[in-house]
């Protein structure tokens, strides 16, 4: 579970980053990597 949690704060420092540095692929990258963790959040839970 903790891997998830590790995925989320990744994706809100890229997420912060990409504000900051008014970058597109920064929030693109962002978006990915929040979309893949409730993904996995999602698969995990309708699985366990």
């Amino acid at each position: 579970m903790s891997l998830i949690y590790a995925i989320s704060a990744v994706g809100i420092v890229v997420a912060f980053l990409a504000w900051r540095i008014k970058a597109m692929w920064a929030m693109f990258a962002a978006a990915a990597i929040n979309a893949a963790a409730a993904l996995f959040v999602l698969t995990t839970y309708f699985a366990g």
